[in-house]
């Protein structure tokens, strides 16, 4: 049990970090969409890098996110079995899916690193004003579904110790909870 509960605080940890750099990739979208429009307004012309960066960036704001928001029971979800289940069999559900999406999210990473490293070979680099290899980009992929399996794998060891134990483990603090 104590290292479970040194394997949550580190998801706390981690999931923290995660919505860090979702905030900031956020932000610096607003700020620069903001900054090319008064750059427009007030000159008449803008420089395309603040207008083509943001997009670029975005899959650093939604991949990393898909562990964070899973953990947090804050995904897209439609919730009809869960109320025709004891509270005994959403234990076993969360389990299931927990290791369902573990395995799918490890399959999705192998085939981030191969398109990773597919784009490394290319040596494309992005038509930014500021380029930079475009893997950079791509690198998002494998690092999200990583932290997506991490995640999964403490949705369905906690649903496990549940189960076997009968009291409640799950105690997050992602800054995601209402």
């Amino acid at each position: 049990m104590p290292l479970l509960r040194l394997y949550m605080k580190f998801n706390d940890v981690l999931g923290m970090l995660c919505l860090i750099v979702a905030c900031c990739g956020v932000a610096f979208a607003i700020i620069a969409l903001s900054a090319a429009a008064l750059e427009r307004l007030l000159f008449g012309f803008g420089y395309a890098i603040l207008n083509d960066l943001p997009p670029l960036l975005m899959p650093w704001v939604v991949f990393p996110m898909m562990g964070v928001l899973l953990r947090a029971d804050r995904h897209v979800t439609v919730d009809f079995l869960p109320h025709f289940l004891a509270p005994r069999g959403r234990l076993f559900l969360n389990l299931l899916l927990g290791a369902v999406i573990c395995a799918a999210a490890v399959w999705l990473l192998m085939g981030g690193l191969d398109a990773l490293a597919f784009f490394r070979r290319l040596r494309q680099t992005t038509e930014t004003g500021i380029r930079f290899p475009l893997w950079w980009i791509y690198l998002s992929f494998p690092v999200g579904f990583a932290l997506l399996a991490w995640f999964a794998l403490e949705k369905a060891i906690t649903a496990l110790v549940e189960l076997l134990t009968g009291t409640p483990v799950r105690n997050h603090k992602d800054g995601l909870q209402s």
